[in-house]
């Protein structure tokens, strides 16, 4: 009776170590969820659903303005942007990891700048995001490794998205001397060698690319009708017009092989994701 009653509280107390744990580490959710943001609370918060759009929770629940989250590739982090340090929402904008239940909020960097549109590398070890430079304006692609403060500016750009199998980063540049045109762009990690998907005669406004999950294709939006000939950027950067001709395109990742593939009538379409 003495060696049961042993085994019995072995057995209680390792299902109570087991629960313990249970608590301390963050877990993955056990089927997929979407993150979304939405200002349906009176500001922007980050918010977790169902692939079916049930059971629709905010996670951040905070007072600043929450954006732009993308899960780790092991779903046992989210990657987000807030003001919620300064609240002025653009020079405040930083980058901040919480667990996939909103708890645990931390500061990715010490030092304080401004950095939006973060994406993780594969290994989920590393991560690119835009650094803008609040005296210039100018945005720059950094990576940094997690868990480090180093940060190394890699392209000027913006909209960085790590292709699947780690070697290339696809951006959004401007022209260098060609006004408001905007071209996707990959560049080598390791080479630094860049590359426009496009040729270069394809001209006008591109945005947004995304990686397929194989990453042998990229979707990005594209406008690529030119601005009218009396068109004044001081009086009018981008008529509503014109605008609404942005819509969304496939490309094989050498840049063959491109599709629209939705229609230029109606209202613009942007942001792509396979």
């Amino acid at each position: 009776m003495k060696t049961l009653r042993l085994l019995s509280s072995a057995i209680s107390i390792l299902w109570a170590l087991n629960a313990n744990i249970s608590v301390i580490f963050a877990q993955a959710p056990t089927t997929p969820k979407i993150l979304f943001t939405s200002a349906r609370d009176g500001n922007y918060e980050v918010y977790r659903m169902n692939p079916d759009g049930s059971e629709q929770v905010n996670i951040t629940q905070h007072r600043a303005n929450d954006m732009s989250a993308v899960w780790s590739p092991t779903g046992e982090q989210i990657l987000f942007v807030s003001d919620r340090d300064g609240h002025r929402f653009f020079e405040d904008r930083d980058l901040y990891l919480m667990d996939p239940d909103g708890s645990n909020v931390r500061r990715v960097f010490k030092r304080e700048a401004s950095r939006n549109h973060p994406t993780w590398s594969p290994n989920g070890k590393r991560i690119a995001y835009e650094y803008i430079d609040l005296g210039t304006l100018k945005t720059t692609i950094h990576i940094a490794t997690l868990d480090e403060q180093e940060e190394e500016p890699i392209v000027k750009g913006f909209y960085p998205t790590w292709s699947p199998d780690g070697t290339e980063i696809a951006y959004t540049t401007y022209l260098e001397g060609i006004g408001h045109t905007r071209r996707v762009t990959l560049i080598d990690i390791h080479t630094g060698k860049k590359k426009l998907l496009l040729p270069k005669k394809a001209m006008d406004w591109q945005n947004d690319p995304s990686w397929s999950p194989t990453g042998d294709k990229l979707v990005f939006s594209w406008n690529k009708n030119p601005l009218p000939p009396d068109h004044n950027p001081l009086i009018d950067p981008f008529p509503v017009v014109w605008e609404a001709k942005e819509t969304i395109y496939m490309v094989n990742r050498d840049g063959t092989d491109l599709k629209q593939l939705v229609d230029e009538a109606g209202p613009a379409a942007r942001s792509p994701t396979l």
